[in-house]
C-alpha cells in the first residue's frame, strides 16, 4: 500500500473499449472497457495517492477522451482541475474497423493536475503547434502486434517521465 501523498506522476493506459466490439473475437479481450464503478474506486485511489503537484497521465483515443474526463474531473481533482492535451504521434496507421480509430497514427495522452499547478512539460517537444505539444516517436515493431498490440515505447515513457517528474518523485503506472 503506498502512503498518502507519495506519488507524483500516476500513468493510465485503460483498454478503449473499441476492439472487443469491432472484432468480435477473444484475441482481443483485453481491450474490456472498464465499468464506471472500476474507474471510480481507482480515482479515489489516486487521489489518496497523489502529492500536491500530483499528475494523472492517461492515455486516450478521440472519444474515449471524453469518458475519461467524466471519470477523472470529479474523482480526483474536483473544482481544482488542470488539464493539458499531448499527442503521441506513432506514426503507424491503425487498420482497426472501428470508426473511432479508423486510419489514426495517433494517441491522445491527457494530463490532469491542479489549476495551481501552472508548471509546464520541462524539455516540450520540438513540434508545438498552439498548445497542443506533440512527441513523435515509433512504434517498437517488436510490440506493435501480437500480445501486446498496444505497448508504448520505452523511448515515450522516459521523455513523459522526465517532463513531468524530477529524479526522487515517485512514478507509478496502474495497467503496467
Amino acid at each position: 500500500r503506498l502512503p498518502a501523498r507519495s506519488v507524483r506522476l500516476v500513468v493510465i493506459d485503460p483498454p478503449y473499449g473499441f476492439f472487443p466490439h469491432s472484432h468480435g473475437h477473444h484475441h482481443w479481450s483485453w481491450d474490456r472497457q472498464w465499468p464506471d464503478t472500476f474507474w471510480q474506486s481507482l480515482m479515489i485511489q489516486i487521489r489518496r495517492v497523489l502529492d500536491k503537484n500530483g499528475r494523472l497521465l492517461v492515455f486516450s483515443v478521440r472519444d474515449f477522451s471524453d469518458h475519461v474526463s467524466r471519470m477523472v474531473l470529479p474523482q480526483v481533482y474536483g473544482s481544482d482541475q488542470g488539464f493539458q492535451r499531448l499527442l503521441w504521434h506513432h506514426g503507424e496507421k491503425t487498420n482497426c474497423q472501428n470508426p473511432h480509430m479508423l486510419m489514426q497514427d495517433y494517441e491522445e495522452m491527457l494530463v490532469y493536475s491542479r489549476k495551481s499547478d501552472r508548471e509546464h512539460l520541462k524539455k516540450p517537444s520540438r513540434t508545438r503547434n498552439a498548445q497542443l505539444t506533440t512527441f513523435n516517436v515509433s512504434r517498437d515493431p517488436l510490440d506493435s502486434g501480437g500480445d501486446r498490440p498496444t505497448m508504448k515505447p520505452l523511448q515515450l515513457m522516459e521523455r513523459l517521465i522526465e517532463n513531468m517528474t524530477d529524479a526522487d518523485d515517485l512514478v507509478v503506472d496502474v495497467t503496467a
